[in-house]
C-alpha cells in the first residue's frame, strides 16, 4: 500500500464545483423533475441590506439568477433576479436617487413578497411538464416559487424553484438565460414537434 504523503500546493489550482447534470426529461413527465426541491438542495439567499455587487457575485459563484431574499428571522421579504439587478428598475433607482449602480441595496430592487406568486407544491406533484411550460409562458416568468402549508393557520414556506433555464437544459436544449423570448421561442417549438 502507497504511503499517504502530504505535498506542496501546485501553481495556479483551482477549485473544482459539481457540473450542473440534470437528468433528461419529457413534456409529458411529472413537473416535479424539472424542481429545484429546497428539502434536498440549500436554497440561495441573501439579506435585503446587501449591495446589488454582492447579490451578482453570488449568483455567479452558485450559478444560479435567482436569490431568495430573507429578513433576518429567515422570513421571506422577496427575491431577486439577475434581470432585476441589469434591468431599468436598478438603473432607474440608481439615477433618481444618485446612488452607483452596484452599491443600490437588494432591498430597494427586488421583487417584495407581497407581489410574488407561487405554485402550491400539491398542484405541482400532479402537474406535466408542459402545463408548467405553458403556465410559465402565459405568465412570462423565468422563475416560479413553489410552496407548502406548513401550519393550521395557512402559514407557508418557500419548498421549491423552477427556472425555464434549467427546464431547457432537461430537455435538452441550449438557452440562452437573458431572453424569455428566445428561450419560451425554442421550448414552444419543441413542444409543437411533440
Amino acid at each position: 500500500m502507497e504511503r499517504l504523503q502530504i505535498r506542496p500546493l501546485p501553481p495556479q489550482t483551482r477549485i473544482t464545483h459539481p457540473a450542473a447534470h440534470y437528468p433528461r426529461i419529457g413534456l409529458d413527465d411529472p413537473a416535479t423533475t424539472v424542481m429545484t426541491d429546497l428539502h434536498h438542495e440549500r436554497p440561495v439567499i441573501i439579506r435585503p441590506q446587501e449591495t446589488l455587487a454582492t447579490a451578482e457575485k453570488l449568483m455567479v459563484n452558485a450559478g444560479v439568477r435567482l436569490l431568495l431574499v430573507a429578513r433576518d428571522g429567515g422570513e421571506l421579504a422577496g427575491l431577486i433576479t439577475y434581470r432585476d439587478i441589469i434591468g431599468e428598475k436598478a438603473m432607474t433607482i440608481a439615477t433618481a436617487t444618485r446612488t452607483p449602480h452596484d452599491e443600490l441595496g437588494v432591498g430597494e430592487v427586488m421583487t417584495p413578497a407581497n407581489e410574488i406568486e407561487a405554485l402550491d407544491r400539491c398542484a405541482v406533484e400532479r402537474a406535466r411538464v408542459r402545463e408548467l411550460i405553458t403556465l410559465m409562458r402565459e405568465r412570462g416568468r423565468q422563475h416560479a416559487l413553489v410552496i407548502e402549508t406548513v401550519a393550521a393557520d395557512g402559514s407557508a414556506q418557500v419548498c421549491g424553484t423552477f427556472s425555464i433555464t434549467r427546464i431547457g437544459a432537461q430537455l435538452g436544449l441550449k438557452i440562452d438565460a437573458s431572453g424569455s423570448i428566445q428561450s419560451f421561442a425554442e421550448i414552444e417549438r419543441l413542444i409543437a414537434h411533440n
